[in-house]
């Protein structure tokens, strides 16, 4: 089987595993490594002479052949684009602007049989030097890596596409085998590198790294210490191990924290991006225009000399840098006024690595080499920004060392004297340290800016350009080939497109050629006959340090950032490692972290007598307590918000151990709270005896200064006025005007026997109780004890209030359950037994109830409790006559018999209106007809009606006017109601 055919069959599309790929891989690349021993080539020019044997690749050892050299050419090719910057990436694009179509081809992928301009892959499992008639060992690591590159991508190297995807992610080959094993990772990139200098010059070591990739074993180690200008503490005791964990809590370790994870900001420059001119032709770049980190810049920063950043930095086009370098002075000035140092930091050399620890792996820009720097600005015509290290001392970022300690257990410096060594000795200590660790990371120094290279091509027609691009719309005219109007609505001057087509210099810029119209000259030269034209230009962009292969590390020299990096936590990880150096031992700090209990409470010292005490600002009682425990040699701490007095106790503290002949030390973080406590000091005449430093390299001058005039106000001859002899009389009158407030102070304190207590507190103690405090009678408050009393009594009744709380929560006895019980039940021979019956008893009532209620068909949120039980009884008590006579179909207000009901209720209303009007004209009666005799006068009234001489008979008439009501003239008919009425007094019950 050929090679091709095996990665059809068995490898392309298919999850290869990293054995798999090795079991193929290596018995070739043993055979390469025993034919260059031999001082022979492999026969890897494509992979005809390739064999494949179940899934070993192999090769006969006839087909080995003599080494070809090109030398003149190879060297030639590689020299060819060298420049100070370094192209990681070449592509050409090609627009056609009419169509909108583009297409982009990468430059470092060429043709076979094409003359070479630069180092390229080529398709077929060929190396460029193949194309130059070159073949030796490097171009045999070149193949190999190729054939590595199939059998762990699955990709079929012969197709332009496939290569095209190989080079694109060759820098990290796991986003084609998200399975590949870093060590074949690393032997791929190295195999696969244009640059010969690049590739493993030593095929066997490699073989090695291979067989053993799994575990890969380095035996070396470096001493910290023996390297030159390197510094680092050594950690064994207990107590170091404490100060070790509180400097941790120092760090920050989230992505928030720029020292860790580094983001440009408005308080951040990149000099070496500021100094790349933006030329297009690369190769005329100078080395001095260029600001990366080289030996000559170490130079001049170990001189600790201004350096100009003018000289560097391209202002002219750079047009942003004054604005941020004014800002990050301005930065700058506020840290040092506030903090008393600066926090401005340039950043020598970044780090780009991986937190390999985390799932996903986590990618960090961090700036590793610090050094303190200040910047100064003189100003001119042209401003012009001068650059100034501090120290030698170069410090390594404090928060990279505790995380390449707990995560890699490898021990980083503190800081570097750069002085005696350079960066690249850390490169090589750093490089080896993570190789001894982790051999398939790679740490890679970038010594030159990376920028990727393009080369876009537009090309457009003409004619249909002009076509497309002339004025349309109303009123339009043509001069010179130059549509213009001068209507409003289509406003296009003439003069306009005059000086547009005539007069203004043409742009070279891409965008201006494929954006605006081109200008007609037809009248200065003839037109051309072509029918497109085309304009090529180079441009590029700048390449961060990042890489997406998790194990590919930077050690990068060219990006040089001036930055505030918020520092001022990392001076105390700096202290922490002085005092874990120097091996201090402090009482207090062994009684915080000591395993014995502490004392329990604390006896303050009283307050000193007035001879006692050199108080220069007002002082209270508390504050002067704080002295005396001070004087003790005691630890303490003083807390409370602004405006409490804490700096007048500082100024006080520090004039009574000059008043007693001692030295203070007074630091604090802001200098802001400094200057206020040396001014206090000042106005009360003990500046002479003060020294304020805030930055201990740029106050040295003014601190001799002061020391020489200290010096000279004490040595003067002429005497000065003592105020020993005046302070007995200050004394005695403060004396004099305190001592009613010590009488007033004795009586606060005093004990009333009616109170047994302070009367301070008494007061205290009333105001606290007013709220509470019930109305009584004045019988009722006579008849109280004491306070006194109470007091003595408070253990007996702190017991009777827990009594009570342990029988109600509450505390109030009346709200027990036990309340509804007779108290006569307390008084029997047993109590407990005869409730138990009751209860039995009551139990078995509620159940029986409860059957009763249960088949009535109710819920049983109606009768869940004794009173709506009721409730329902006395309802049901209420519904049983009506139940009785068959009458419950009333309650139903759809039904027939409800609505005649309705309807007699109805006809029983108006009866009774008709009544009471009836009772109303006989109320004057004083003697009315009895039911018989109201019959008896009807039938006559009856009898009489539509008789002639009816009228003769006037009580027919009185009784018609009585009557009328109940009987109708007209129809001759006694009227319902009546009938009803007169039925009704007929009934003697009605009569009464």
């Amino acid at each position: 089987m050929t090679f091709e055919q095996f990665l059809i069959e068995k490898l392309i599309g298919e999850a290869v595993s990293t054995e798999d790929v090795l079991a193929s891989f290596l018995p070739l690349l043993r055979e390469a490594i025993e034919a260059h021993r031999q001082g022979l080539v492999a026969p890897l020019e494509g992979t005809l002479a390739l064999r494949v044997d179940g899934v070993r690749l192999w090769f006969e050892q006839a087909q080995r052949q003599p080494p070809r050299l090109k030398n003149a050419d190879i060297a030639r090719l590689e020299l060819t684009g060298q420049t100070l910057l370094e192209v990681v990436d070449e592509s050409r694009r090609a627009i056609e602007v009419n169509d909108g179509i583009g297409e982009v081809v990468r430059a470092d992928i060429g043709s076979r049989g094409v003359t070479l301009a630069r180092p390229v892959y080529l398709p077929g499992y060929v190396s460029w030097e193949h194309e130059l008639e070159h073949h030796d060992p490097l171009t045999d690591a070149f193949s190999l890596g190729l054939i590595l590159a199939s059998l762990s991508c699955g990709l079929n190297l012969n197709e332009p596409a496939e290569l095209e995807k190989f080079v694109a992610n060759r820098r990290n080959l796991f986003a084609l085998n998200p399975r590949l094993h870093p060590v074949v990772a690393q032997a791929l990139l190295r195999l696969t590198e244009l640059d010969r200098r690049k590739r493993p010059q030593d095929l066997a070591a490699l073989l090695h790294a291979l067989e053993n990739y799994r575990e890969q074993r380095v035996d070396f180690a470096i001493d910290l210490a023996r390297m030159p200008g390197f510094q680092t503490p050594d950690r064994r005791t207990r107590h170091e191990v404490i100060l070790s964990k509180l400097q941790e809590r120092l760090f920050d370790v989230s992505r928030r924290n720029n020292l860790l994870h580094f983001r440009p900001t408005q308080q951040s420059v990149n000099l070496t991006h500021a100094s790349i001119p933006l030329t297009l032709d690369i190769l005329n770049i100078r080395e001095d225009q260029i600001l990366v980190w080289n030996n000559e810049l170490q130079r001049q920063l170990v001189g600790c000399k201004p350096i100009s950043l003018n000289k560097h930095l391209n202002f002219s086009e750079a047009l942003y840098l004054p604005s941020i370098l004014d800002r990050v002075l301005a930065e700058a000035r506020r840290d040092h006024q506030e903090f008393g140092f600066a926090q401005l930091r340039l950043v020598a050399c970044f780090l780009s690595w991986t937190n390999l620890k985390e799932t996903p792996v986590e990618r960090f820009l961090s700036p590793l080499v610090l050094i303190p720097v200040k910047l100064t600005k003189t100003k001119g015509i042209r401003d012009t920004f001068f650059l100034e290290a501090l120290s030698t001392e170069a410090e390594l970022n404090p928060v990279i060392r505790h995380q390449f300690k707990e995560l890699y257990n490898i021990e980083l410096p503190e800081t570097i004297d750069l002085a005696e060594t350079s960066l690249d000795s850390l490169f090589e200590y750093l490089s080896a340290k993570i190789q001894a660790s982790e051999p398939a990371v790679t740490l890679t120094k970038i010594d030159r800016p990376r920028i990727d290279l393009i080369h876009e091509r537009a090309k457009r027609r003409l004619d249909q350009y002009r076509r497309s691009a002339r004025v349309a719309g109303r009123g339009i005219r043509s001069f010179l080939n130059l549509d213009y109007s001068y209507e409003p609505i289509n406003y296009h001057p003439l003069g306009i497109k005059l000086f547009s087509a005539l007069v203004r210099a043409p742009s070279s810029h891409l965008r201006e050629i494929v954006e605006e119209r081109p200008r007609p000259r037809s009248f200065a030269a003839p037109q051309s006959n072509d029918a497109a034209t085309e304009r090529e230009r180079s441009f590029y962009q700048l390449r961060d340090a990042t890489e997406e292969n998790p194990y590919l590390w930077n050690f990068d020299y060219c990006s040089l950032t001036l930055a505030n990096l918020r520092y001022r936590r990392m001076s105390l990880v700096r202290d922490y490692e002085a005092i874990l150096r120097q091996q201090l031992t402090n009482p207090p700090f062994d009684t915080v972290f000591s395993l014995a209990p502490r004392p329990i409470g604390r006896d303050l010292p009283p307050v000193p007598e007035l001879d006692e005490r050199f108080d220069v600002v007002p002082c209270d009682p508390t504050q002067a307590t704080a002295i005396a425990e001070a004087r003790r040699g005691e630890s303490y701490i003083i807390q409370g918000p602004p405006g409490t007095g804490k700096s007048q106790t500082i100024t006080n503290l520090i004039a009574d151990f000059i008043a007693r002949g001692q030295r203070v030390l007074f630091v604090c973080e802001k200098r802001a709270a400094i200057d206020v406590v040396f001014a206090r000091l000042k106005q009360c005449g003990l500046g002479a005896l003060c020294a304020l430093i805030h930055d201990s390299q740029a106050d040295k001058k003014d601190f001799i200064l002061d020391l020489k005039q200290t010096y000279e106000l004490f040595t003067e001859e002429s005497p000065k006025t003592s105020l020993a002899s005046s302070r007995p009389a200050l004394l005695r009158q403060l004396n004099d005007s305190l001592r009613p407030l010590v009488q007033f102070e004795q009586a606060m304190e005093s004990e009333a026997s009616i109170a047994g207590l302070p009367l301070r507190r008494l007061l205290d103690r009333c105001i606290r109780l007013a709220p509470s405090r019930p109305e009584l009678s004045p019988e009722s408050s006579e008849c109280l004890p004491t306070y006194n009393h109470w007091r003595l009594q408070r253990e007996r009744l702190a017991r009777l209030k827990g009594a009570l709380r342990d029988l109600e929560p509450s505390g109030i006895l009346a709200r027990h359950p036990l309340r509804r019980l007779n108290p006569v039940l307390a008084r029997q021979a047993r109590p407990i037994e005869i409730l138990r019956a009751s209860l039995q008893q009551a139990e078995e009532c509620l159940q029986r109830l409860t059957n009763s209620l249960l088949p009535c068909g109710l819920p049983v949120e109606q009768w869940n409790s004794l009173e709506r039980a009721g409730e329902l009884i006395d309802y049901l008590r209420q519904m049983e006559p009506i139940s009785r006579h068959g009458n419950l179909s009333l309650t139903d207000p759809n039904t027939e018999r409800r609505r005649e009901f309705n309807r007699a209720l109805q006809a029983i209303e108006q009866f009774n209106l008709r009544l009471a009007a009836a009772l109303q004209l006989t109320s004057k009666w004083r003697r009315k007809l009895t039911p018989a005799d109201t019959r008896l006068a009807l039938e006559q009234a009856l009898a009489w009606q539509g008789k002639f001489f009816a009228w003769l008979y006037p009580s027919w008439w009185r009784l018609r006017r009585v009557l009328s009501q109940a009987y109708d003239f007209k129809s001759h008919a006694i009227r319902p109601t009546w009938a009803q009425i007169l039925q009704s007094l007929s009934d003697e019950h009605a009569v009464q």
